[in-house]
């Protein structure tokens, strides 16, 4: 565990990571109970927003540094240029993957 995040994986060779705050918060959530499937799409949500984020920032050719889920949310990290309809666009990837997911489900 480095800074307080678990790499559970890779996408496109961005590191996919779980930080230690991430179980404390989806208790409080589920109040204070151990309630796996709950817990399971907490995770599973902020991780298709963040998703979302990465592959609007791989689409606009920057590169994404890595994927981190904690318990306050998520980050997508990620370098590169792109213009401000680019930096919009990847702005609302999150939001867009949610949907998808909505649909989906």
């Amino acid at each position: 565990m480095r800074g307080g995040y678990l790499t559970i994986g890779h996408w496109r060779r961005a590191p996919v990571r779980l930080h230690w705050t991430l179980p404390l918060v989806a208790l409080v959530f589920g109040r204070g109970a151990f309630v796996p499937g709950f817990w399971l799409g907490f995770v599973l949500i902020v991780l298709i927003h963040e998703l979302g984020h990465a592959v609007l920032v791989r689409r606009f050719r920057c590169a994404v540094a890595s994927i981190d889920v904690h318990g306050m949310g998520g980050a997508c990290r990620w370098a590169g240029e792109p213009t401000r309809i680019q930096r919009a666009c990847i702005a609302w990837g999150g939001v867009l993957a949610e949907v998808v997911a909505l649909i989906a489900t």
